[in-house]
């Protein structure tokens, strides 16, 4: 941990925080430990242009300076190692958060890992929080979010219970009538050569508990057949076969 994230509180080793997708740099590892935007250190040659033309090795550093910049977000300032360009880059876009906040694939290649951490630290912030809120509001989506609270903590508020109920019964829901579209399409398109009706296995009534085994588990594991050949061979039975030519599953068909 360096001394400017020290000073701003953030912690490397935070697990809510997504890894950076570029990673550290290899080069020029320096860039790090503040907003050096994409300047790096360049290696060249000086041009005499004297008598005695020749070429001299020399580097050029980025223009880095102590700036301080104020976070609208956090509500303090902060005082970064700063590149003059990237300084420039700050101002046009109005400001510490708005540049950090930027959604470009380039903008976030040349935050470093300081700049993502303080673009994760910004993003969490509860002035964020409620401009996020906010533009949900606008939008008619939900204006709350559990993706930075643990589920531990989250399963303790009301109403939050009954809420992921009510979203687990409408998609069961919408399932059934996918299942009963399903099951007048076979009927009334498909006909067997022999005239005899397909039976379809039926789709459960309600939530299934994974805590306990169903009937149909445990049919399945006294069905004296043994391994993937008998579960493959059972359901390939149970959803396409006709009731008469299959008459030993009708325990577990129901």
């Amino acid at each position: 941990m360096t001394r400017s994230d020290d000073n701003l509180g953030i912690e490397t080793n935070d697990s809510d925080m997504p890894p950076y997708p570029y990673g550290p740099r290899q080069f020029f590892k320096q860039a790090d430990t503040g907003l050096y935007g994409s300047s790096e250190i360049q290696f060249g040659n000086k041009i005499s242009k004297g008598r005695n033309k020749g070429k001299t090795r020399r580097t050029w550093h980025p223009n880095v300076k102590l700036e301080t910049v104020h976070s609208d977000a956090l509500g303090r300032d902060l005082t970064l190692k700063i590149t003059h360009a990237c300084m420039r880059t700050i101002k046009k876009c109005g400001g510490l958060d708005q540049y950090l906040l930027g959604d470009k694939p380039a903008r976030i290649k040349e935050l470093g890992l300081l700049g993502w951490r303080l673009r994760w630290k910004i993003m969490n912030s509860p002035a964020m929080q409620q401009k996020y809120e906010a533009e949900r509001a606008n939008m008619g989506l939900p204006t709350h979010s559990y993706v930075a609270e643990p589920y531990d903590i989250v399963k303790v508020k009301p109403g939050f219970l009954e809420e992921v109920r009510a979203e687990q019964s409408n998609a069961w829901e919408k399932l059934r009538e996918k299942d009963a579209r399903f099951r007048s399409h076979i009927q009334r398109q498909w006909n067997r050569h022999d005239g005899v009706p397909w039976r379809i296995h039926p789709i459960v009534d309600a939530v299934p508990d994974i805590s306990t085994p169903s009937e149909d588990s445990e049919y399945l594991n006294t069905s004296g057949q043994s391994g993937a050949s008998s579960q493959a061979n059972t359901l390939s039975d149970v959803k396409l076969d006709p009731l008469a030519e299959r008459p030993e599953y009708g325990s577990a068909l129901g």
